[in-house]
């Protein structure tokens, strides 16, 4: 039932908007372009809520929605931000094209927008009704039946499309000739939808018939489209209305007209297209609007169901002013999110309202204008004046890292993120290996000596000593060689001094006064007794037993001479190659202290033999006795190998390098040179790259018009396809484009219609 008192100030405020009509006048030229200008921006709004349903729908029927998301929810997304793009360009064309309002038929970007928005969403309910997600039909288990939604949905509004360009039309023209001078002369605009002179909307009705005759067999119209349409018995004539009901009311509101848009529902003012709404802050509430009335008809975002936001103001129109306001409660004065790996001195709050006014509750504010290592104190989403974390001793590798810690007299250096120990202070040692350098010590010698100290400041005194010369420290001759007075002497570091002990009847109490056990004598052992050198050297003790001489360094025959009449030369070395052999040569006759003495030098001298650098031939060259042992490698190309070849960065073949092996030198390891192939290298190691690749000069690409084949070459190491014309995006011009076999599918028109090549 209608409510009379609405319906009574309907009646008025259709008086007041005829008294207006009658005192319009003719629009001058700016606000021609500017009345122009807005249809324009109302048809482009349009489209892109249409596409975006297009698009909705198409995701919806083959299942690719984003997760979470339903296709009801999909239709408002905006998911690639072409409505907004242009609804803003709507607000931007105001703001360029209507400095002087026109007297009518003006309502503003929100009104433009919003019904270019709202009536194309209504005319996708009065297909599919008010649950797009139980109406689609999935692709997966019906594949006729999606195509059959999909195709109807876009004709369908392409029929729209055409009806508003009509309207734009006549609106252009009239108000150009003067004609238009009035609302009732835009309402007139929209007659021609209903005779259409040009049959476009007929001959798209037509096409929508086509559709369900054959695209749509098969499927039960009611179920594949349950909306406004879904039981009617002429369902192309009752989608043909439910468009052209749509258009009117979208024309209606967007230019601010009294048309009642019932006669193109139906032919009949039955309500059936919706009464019309009285709406002065176009928010969609007010007398007789589908939305309801509202309780502040002044300001566009106060209505029933408004979100309450803290100004004041009862936006939701629940009679009290910011109860549960939407912008209260949410984040702000979020810092910048600090680099990553870093953490930040300032945090969020929480917005909160009082008396009308939004403030910021609990956000923490930059504490000081420098950063920190690795805190962004001062908030701004950037590190300033950070250390050197490759470099910086007190920060290496992170912050607060320093190479010093425990440690007092050490030096250190940072290295790409580590702490490297350098060694410590002069006069400090690191004895724990812990790089404190913890030990004071004065250093005398890498070589620690018998004294009491720690020569070589390792923390220990007198270890690891290499004792001296028994003749340097326990009183021996340095002619005295026997082991009784060398190797047999026991040399220990005791408190800082050596003691030396002699085996048994030597050097005792002391070297200068032991005697020599005469040979032949009671307890003789054959010994230098008094280490001076000599054996039996004492008096009473200069007998001599003659043996035939050797090159000993003594005096065998008991003549007085050492090594005289013996072997002048002995062999020596390896009895292959020559260079490995050799002899020894005795040293010159010396005279002896006494019969039977020996000398302390003498002997055979070093072998004469002339080891030489191993190489690959079979014989010993070193005299190592082992043959053809570490020949030194090379690198090598096998025998045969043509000169010139290309072994750079870029080429596939790589030197060998040589070995031995039965004397013989082989060259293993070696890449050689292969056919050329498109891959970026050289493969035949001539130099050149990718140069007479195979599979290059070959016919590729598509060959139906207007398209024609190109030929394969290598470029960058890849086969690509040169030359010849390729598909482009298909136009309505009576072309296949797209090289695809079929001429003007797809192509795109402002009206959505592409026949014989022209936008329809």
């Amino acid at each position: 039932m209608r409510n009379p008192r609405i319906f009574a100030a309907l009646i008025a405020a259709l008086v007041v908007a005829s008294a207006a009509d009658a005192r319009a006048q003719a629009q001058d030229a700016a606000q021609q372009k500017c009345l122009n200008a807005m249809t324009g921006a109302l048809t482009a709004v349009a489209k892109a809520q249409q596409k975006e349903v297009a698009l909705c729908l198409k995701a919806a029927a083959t299942g690719d929605l984003p997760v979470g998301q339903t296709a009801e929810q999909c239709l408002t997304a905006d998911a690639k931000g072409k409505v907004a793009k242009a609804t803003a360009k709507t607000v931007a064309t105001v703001a360029k094209s209507c400095g002087t309002a026109p007297s009518f038929g003006f309502a503003g970007a929100v009104a433009v927008n919003g019904a270019g928005v709202d009536e194309s969403l209504d005319l996708e309910q009065a297909i599919f009704g008010t649950d797009l997600d139980a109406a689609v039909i999935l692709q997966a288990t019906d594949k006729a039946g999606a195509g059959c939604q999909a195709q109807i949905a876009t004709v369908t509004q392409q029929l729209l499309q055409i009806e508003l360009a009509m309207y734009r039309a006549c609106k252009k023209a009239g108000l150009k000739d003067g004609s238009v001078t009035s609302t009732a002369g835009l309402d007139a605009c929209l007659d021609p939808i209903l005779f259409d002179p040009k049959d476009k909307i007929a001959k798209t009705l037509a096409k929508i018939s086509k559709i369900l005759a054959t695209k749509c067999e098969g499927v039960t119209l009611s179920a594949a489209f349950p909306g406004a349409c879904g039981g009617d018995p002429s369902p192309v004539l009752c989608l043909g209305r439910r468009a052209t009901c749509e258009t009117c009311q979208m024309v209606v509101a967007a230019d601010d007209l009294d048309r009642d848009c019932d006669i193109f529902d139906d032919g009949s003012p039955n309500s059936s297209c919706g009464l019309t709404c009285i709406d002065n802050d176009e928010d969609g509430y007010g007398p007789g609007c589908a939305a309801g009335p509202d309780c502040d008809d002044t300001l566009a975002s106060v209505h029933p169901g408004a979100d309450e936001i803290c100004n004041g103001d009862d936006d939701d129109c629940d009679g009290t002013p910011d109860d549960s306001p939407v912008d209260a409660g949410l984040a702000c004065d979020a810092p910048p999110a600090p680099p990553m790996g870093a953490t930040s001195a300032c945090s969020a709050g929480t917005t909160a309202c009082n008396a009308g006014v939004l403030f910021c509750d609990g956000a923490v504010y930059p504490s000081q204008p420098l950063d920190g290592c690795n805190v962004d104190s001062n908030c701004d989403g950037f590190l300033s004046s950070q250390p050197d974390f490759d470099g910086d001793v007190a920060n290496c590798g992170g912050c607060g890292t320093n190479c010093y810690a425990g440690s007092v007299h050490a030096s250190f250096t940072c290295e790409t993120g580590s702490c490297t120990f350098t060694g410590c202070q002069s006069g400090w040692y690191d004895t724990d290996g812990n790089n404190t350098c913890e030990y004071p010590c004065t250093f005398i010698s890498a070589q620690e000596a018998c004294n009491g100290l720690d020569d070589n400041c390792n923390g220990q005194i007198d270890e690891n000593l290499v004792p001296p010369p028994t003749s340097e420290i326990c009183g021996t001759s340095p002619l005295a060689s026997g082991a009784e007075c060398t190797t047999a002497v026991t040399r220990t570091c005791v408190n800082g001094a050596w003691q030396c002990a002699f085996p048994a009847g030597v050097c005792s109490p002391s070297c200068g006064a032991a005697t020599d056990t005469c040979a032949g004598g009671p307890g003789d052992t054959g010994l230098d007794n008094d280490c001076n050198g000599f054996v039996d050297d004492d008096p009473g003790c200069q007998s001599c037993a003659s043996i035939p001489e050797s090159c000993n360094s003594c005096d065998d025959d008991c003549d007085g001479f050492a090594d005289d009449g013996a072997p002048a030369q002995v062999p020596c070395g390896l009895a292959s190659p020559p260079n490995c052999v050799g002899v020894r040569t005795c040293a010159p006759p010396q005279p002896a202290p006494f019969p039977g003495a020996c000398v302390p030098s003498g002997g055979y001298g070093a072998c004469s033999w002339s080891p030489i650098a191993e190489s690959c031939d079979g014989v010993d060259n070193d005299c190592d006795t082992i043959v053809d042992d570490g020949v030194p490698s090379s690198s090598c190309e096998p025998s045969g190998t043509p000169p010139g070849r290309n072994y750079g960065p870029t080429s596939q073949c790589r030197l060998g390098q040589t070995t031995c092996s039965n004397a013989t030198t082989l060259c293993q390891g070696y890449v050689g040179p292969s056919a050329e192939v498109c891959d970026g290298i050289d493969n035949d190691c001539d130099g050149a790259v990718d140069e007479a690749a195979s599979g290059v000069g070959q016919t590729c690409g598509i060959s139906t018009g207007p398209c024609s084949p190109g030929l394969t070459a290598c470029v960058n190491g890849a086969i690509v396809c040169t030359g010849g014309v390729g598909p482009q995006p298909e136009i309505c011009d009576g072309i296949d484009n797209d090289c695809d076999g079929t001429s003007d599918d797809f192509a795109f028109c402002p009206s959505g219609s592409c026949l014989a090549g022209t936008c329809q």
